[in-house]
């Protein structure tokens, strides 16, 4: 094993059972397994992405056998209920949802069809819903942030992000309430 695949498998430890964000967790993976605190790090040195991804697969396998699908069975229903209200902005949903790595640290990812936070702020309100304006990181070569909403429903962080780009629906396998519908 390569120490790329040993990054991998300590960052899905840590993805799993701390919540870390990939990119986190792959820094402090690094940094535990060289004693490379506060140095830069190359992006040559760290593992992709996709690797983490299948190193959380193996490590959700492993140690969250009995828990995990539950979660994630749960998650995906509350994802369907609340895209259904969200219907009239079109809501896409990606992340450890859509590709099957939930965990009890998993949110919420969606993204939603609107002019801007506002439009869909108001909505929210109008369902009872108290919604908190944010940022979230833009996409790579994009514009900056995007708008965003917080909130808690059901009992889950939720994280909406705002676009009018339609193009920004399709980006990182997100998915359509339809789609979600047809996973277990």
């Amino acid at each position: 094993m390569g120490i790329r695949d040993e990054i991998a498998a300590s960052a899905a430890q840590l993805i799993a059972d701390e919540g870390l964000s990939y990119e986190q967790a792959k820094r402090k993976a690094y940094d535990n397994m060289t004693g490379g605190r506060g140095r830069r790090i190359a992006r040559e040195d760290l593992p992709s992405n996709a690797q983490v991804e299948d190193a959380v697969r193996a490590h959700l396998a492993l140690y969250h056998a009995q828990t995990q699908p539950l979660r994630l069975s749960h998650l995906r229903g509350v994802a369907r209920r609340l895209m259904a209200l969200l219907e009239p902005f079109e809501p896409w949903i990606g992340g450890a949802v859509v590709n099957g790595t939930a965990t009890d640290h998993s949110g919420l990812h969606l993204i939603c069809r609107a002019s801007s936070s506002k439009e869909l702020g108001m909505f929210l309100v109008n369902q009872g819903i108290d919604a908190q304006a944010t940022q979230w990181p833009g996409r790579a070569g994009h514009r900056g942030p995007d708008e965003a909403l917080v909130f808690t429903w059901e009992n889950e962080t939720v994280v909406v992000r705002v676009t009018d780009d339609v193009s920004a629906l399709r980006h990182a396998g997100a998915i359509h309430r339809q789609s979600l519908e047809a996973l277990p």
